[in-house]
């Protein structure tokens, strides 16, 4: 288990550019797996999953590294999630 100091923060939402691309992302993924239940393992601060929610995404994501603030995202590691019933696992920003 990696352990996390706690002003860590990974997050990229500064970047206009970043946030584009995100809104490009999150488009492919509503052309895909809309009326489908996403998880997104590594699911950071949420920002990613409110944009798939706000195209209609039933969408929920874990992330060990978050501040466990965001309600959509878990603060615990993806294994607990292994059983739980998603269509599609989502690791956009971890692999």
């Amino acid at each position: 288990m990696i352990t996390y100091g706690p002003g860590y923060d990974n997050s990229q939402q500064a970047s206009a550019a970043f946030r584009h691309h995100l809104d490009e992302v999150a488009e492919i993924c509503t052309n895909r797996f809309l009326g489908k239940r996403v998880y997104e393992i590594g699911a950071g601060d949420g920002a990613f999953l409110e944009r798939l929610e706000e195209r209609g995404i039933d969408a929920r994501g874990c992330d060990p590294a978050s501040d466990g603030m965001h309600p959509l995202v878990d603060f615990v590691s993806f294994q607990m999630y292994v059983s739980s019933e998603v269509d599609v696992l989502l690791l956009r920003h971890v692999v």
